[in-house]
């Protein structure tokens, strides 16, 4: 089925209908613990979890059916736990799939009556010659579909990295660039540059918050590979970007301290480890002394000293993974130490990081 960004007509109807479904499902598993599942429920929930992604397949363009859907999915992460990760599709049943559901997890006196035809459901299918990353399957539509609702479609990212580590690093491979790439297109166009730059910081936060969570929960080599290598570039100038931003800073920092404390483990390749270091000192480290000593960069702000001694952090990884090199970049920076030399100073009184201390006075000798 086609559709455009959600709305009305048939597609609506569809929508609605299959939204309420999902969320009765949703909202009947609150009742279960982990330990409650198994046998028929276990089965049932794990159909849910499959019916569930047809639906987004079909109607993932539909906010109302995207939004009740990452409710279920949350629930199934706590519930199934890594029966989520991976599972050859079995066939479901023709029709009134949530429905069947619903009445195999709820006593007789509190049953739906059944329906003819559920829309959405009727005659899919999980082919079981086909064994998907289920991660993957549900993922892609609501990375591609998403709009105002970005911000949960990362919290049900995030909550999967938590959750599984590396092991949901092949289904973050998939959607990183095309998730990047779709919150660029949500940048309004239209309007007044003020409120054109206030959904572009909205959106760099909702992009850096995913990803300081992937390089963070074992699935930092990923960045590397060839399918997100291609746009690692894109993906680190995002994040010298996000550096300006105030509530984005420390999360952009501690992002490039791990790339830089394993890229000579993730990336096998001797030219991207160049062309990733050439970055780092000729962009990043440059950006990020630019960011900490402009005007809006507070250290007594509670957020801006975690930033310093994230930074402090960075740069002594920097110092010991290419020490040559950091200490050209540190005499590279007397361009500018004299017009920040009074500000370093003064910043320094209030500095309570040794470290950063040290890289200081290191940069002003």
């Amino acid at each position: 089925m086609e559709g455009g960004r959600g709305g009305g007509g048939e597609s609506g109807e569809k929508a609605a209908f299959v939204s309420v479904l999902i969320g009765s499902i949703a909202s009947l598993s609150k009742g279960f613990s982990k330990d409650d599942v198994g046998g028929e429920s276990r089965e049932a929930f794990s159909q849910a979890l499959q019916a569930t992604v047809q639906s987004l397949h079909l109607l993932g363009n539909e906010e109302a059916v995207r939004s009740r859907s990452m409710v279920l999915i949350h629930r199934m992460v706590l519930l199934l736990g890594e029966e989520v990760m991976l599972s050859e599709g079995s066939e479901l049943p023709n029709a009134d799939i949530y429905i069947y559901i619903y009445n195999t997890l709820t006593p007789p006196t509190r049953r739906f009556a059944p329906r003819q035809t559920l829309f959405a459901i009727r005659d899919s299918r999980c082919s079981s010659s086909q064994v998907l990353p289920f991660v993957g399957s549900f993922l892609g539509p609501l990375v591609s579909n998403c709009e105002k609702d970005a911000m949960e479609v990362v919290q049900l990212m995030n909550q999967l990295l938590i959750r599984f580590g590396g092991a949901v690093g092949g289904s973050m491979e998939e959607i990183i660039l095309p998730f990047v790439r779709h919150c660029h297109d949500l940048v309004p166009v239209d309007g007044s540059q003020s409120q054109i730059a206030v959904e572009a910081v909205s959106l760099y936060k909702i992009q850096i918050l995913f990803l300081q969570h992937v390089v963070s929960n074992e699935c930092g080599a990923v960045f590397f590979s060839p399918k997100v290598g291609a746009g690692l570039e894109g993906i680190l100038d995002l994040m010298c970007r996000g550096m300006e931003i105030k509530e984005g800073s420390r999360s952009c920092v501690l992002f490039l301290c791990k790339l830089c404390s394993n890229v000579s483990t993730w990336s096998p390749s001797p030219a991207s480890q160049i062309a990733f270091w050439e970055f780092i000192f000729n962009r990043a480290l440059v950006g990020l002394w630019r960011v900490m000593m402009g005007k809006e960069f507070n250290v007594k702000d509670a957020q801006c000293m975690r930033t310093l001694g994230e930074a402090a952090v960075l740069m002594a990884v920097v110092r010991e993974k290419r020490g040559e090199r950091f200490a050209g970049f540190i005499d590279a920076l007397s361009g500018f130490v004299g017009e920040i030399k009074g500000e370093v100073v003064r910043r320094m009184k209030v500095c309570k990081h040794t470290e950063f201390k040290g890289l200081v006075k290191k940069a002003l000798t």
